[in-house]
């Protein structure tokens, strides 16, 4: 193999790492970087750096934190919290602005057959931790439709009640097996106005 091949090789490797690329989703970027300016491939070198240097998990609600201040737990809000699955899940219900409480992204969902059951009640207790710093007095559980989604919302559910904290879910009005990342804000918007305790 050419070092040329090689180095294009090494490349689509590295981008094929990362969620949802395939190779040949990977063969496509190399083909548009290879027709970008360069100077515009030093650009988004410089951002990933920015990025990489400044951003990272805040370790209270695992959202994000830039130069270590929470853009989610470091802001003042009433005491109300939507506990959800991801990062992007937190970002697309921001957009919606309707919602003026906090929120918790779940580390993972409780059906990881590969994770500890200590490790499920350490992070159970991590968000118990959470809500009382906060003084969190209504908890509202937001997790897409699937089969770990109901699993762990009903698992939450029983113990976050058993702690005395008062604790809804989204409204079935969301499709089974359908992915929070993917659905319109009017459908989630919904599920949580018509939440069900």
């Amino acid at each position: 193999m050419t070092a040329e091949l090689s180095i294009l090789t090494k490349l689509q490797t590295k981008l094929t790492a990362l969620p949802g690329i395939t190779k040949k989703q990977a063969e496509k970027i190399i083909t548009h970087l290879l027709k970008t300016a360069k100077s515009e491939i030093e650009e988004l070198v410089t951002s990933l750096k920015e990025v990489k240097a400044s951003v990272d998990f805040c370790p209270k609600c695992n959202f994000l934190r830039h130069n270590e201040s929470c853009l989610n737990c470091d802001q003042v809000h009433n005491p109300k919290i939507i506990v959800t699955e991801s990062i992007a899940a937190v970002q697309k219900l921001k957009q919606m602005d309707f919602f003026d409480g906090y929120f918790y992204v779940l580390p993972t969902l409780f059906t990881n057959k590969t994770k500890p059951i200590k490790e499920s009640e350490k992070e159970t207790q991590h968000l118990i931790n959470f809500l009382l710093f906060k003084e969190i007095q209504d908890v509202i559980i937001v997790l897409s439709p699937t089969i770990d989604g109901e699993i762990t919302t009903y698992r939450l559910m029983e113990l976050l009640s058993e702690a005395n904290f008062k604790v809804s879910r989204a409204a079935i009005g969301m499709p089974v097996n359908s992915n929070l990342d993917y659905l319109d804000t009017f459908t989630i918007k919904q599920a949580i106005e018509n939440r069900t305790k």
